[in-house]
């Protein structure tokens, strides 16, 4: 009988793990061969709007500042969007549940483009949150839209991968425009020796990701709402049934939301401010997150799979909120 060493046991171990490595990637990658044309298209065009989405992310909030608003009146420009996010939100999914989706998307993308138009052209209060609420509704139809285009054009088989990557893609996206964006604010801002221009003109560039995604989306072949989906609607008899389900799914959300909404879109703000960072370095910090956050999303599935879909949700979120504390009490950059 042969004698098992402990190098000879951690070498197995290791090689394990490895062939396990390698197993995930040849899932996922057998997994996006079967993604549809109609898939791949979408994906393309969400993430030229998410380069957009990002850049604003990014950059509005600074892009404000040095137009002279104050704290107080950037968030209530940022939350207006939120606000129109919200509002449309149902009714949205409602409507989409029953319509062809290439025109949404379509007209998404355009709207999208000139409501941000508007955001970075304009300077005056009003307008402001006028255009700010009026992309928030747009981008609610585009974001809620996504949901049944790939249940439209995708199988159970593929489905969880299609998500993942999905998401993927948006936060590539949020690297490119959030790195991408930062060092042309600086170079356009030192060219014209003007920093407003700099922030301005960049964001005349991400607006043109936007249109840029009209290009996928006309291809892709529409088609009709399924059965199931012409079924979708909201009553009491579902309510009473699903209510419990539908109000912890809600408030888990709502908390979620809450908490981001106080942090995220002022953060650009908090690195300005706290470590008297330009919009160079912000978007490089903005890099990072981004990467991480695409890593976390290509191992949805594996955790899912190991975990379970709810555990695997439950450990994440649980796992950011010590970064969160950190970043609140902390005076070292660095760190």
């Amino acid at each position: 009988m042969t004698t098992q060493t402990p190098e000879y046991k951690v070498k197995q171990k290791n090689g394990g793990i490895v062939q396990s490595i390698q197993t995930e990637i040849s899932d996922y990658i057998s997994n996006i061969k079967l993604f549809t044309k109609n898939a791949k298209l979408y994906l393309l065009g969400s993430f030229l709007i998410g380069v957009n989405f990002h850049v604003f992310q990014l950059l509005l909030n600074l892009y404000l500042r040095e137009l002279g608003y104050a704290e107080s009146e950037i968030g209530y420009i940022i939350s207006s969007r939120a606000v129109g996010m919200t509002i449309i939100a149902i009714p949205a999914a409602m409507l989409l549940s029953r319509v062809k989706l290439k025109p949404v998307l379509l007209s998404s993308c355009v709207l999208f483009g000139l409501f941000s138009l508007g955001l970075s052209s304009f300077v005056e209060f009003g307008l402001l949150i006028s255009f700010s609420m009026l992309s928030g509704v747009v981008f609610a139809f585009y974001r809620v839209a996504g949901g049944p285009f790939y249940m439209r054009n995708s199988s159970s088989k593929e489905r969880t991968h299609l998500f993942s990557v999905s998401f993927g893609m948006m936060i590539m996206a949020g690297m490119i425009g959030s790195a991408g964006s930062g060092q042309l604010v600086k170079i356009i801002g030192n060219h014209f020796d003007n920093i407003l221009l700099g922030y301005q003109y960049t964001l005349y560039i991400g607006i043109l990701f936007s249109f840029l995604a009209l290009i996928p989306f006309s291809i892709i072949k529409a088609s009709a709402p399924s059965s199931e989906e012409n079924k979708i609607n909201l009553s009491m008899i579902q309510f009473k049934k699903r209510g419990s389900f539908y109000f912890k799914i809600t408030i888990a959300n709502f908390l979620v939301g809450l908490g981001a909404g106080l942090i995220i879109p002022f953060l650009n703000l908090y690195f300005s401010d706290r470590f008297n960072q330009g919009a160079d370095s912000i978007g490089m910090f903005y890099f990072f997150v981004s990467f991480s956050m695409l890593a976390g999303s290509l191992a949805g599935p594996i955790m899912a799979r190991k975990f379970g879909l709810v555990r695997a949700v439950v450990i994440t979120q649980l796992i950011s909120i010590p970064f969160m504390f950190i970043l609140s009490y902390s005076y070292f950059l660095p760190l």
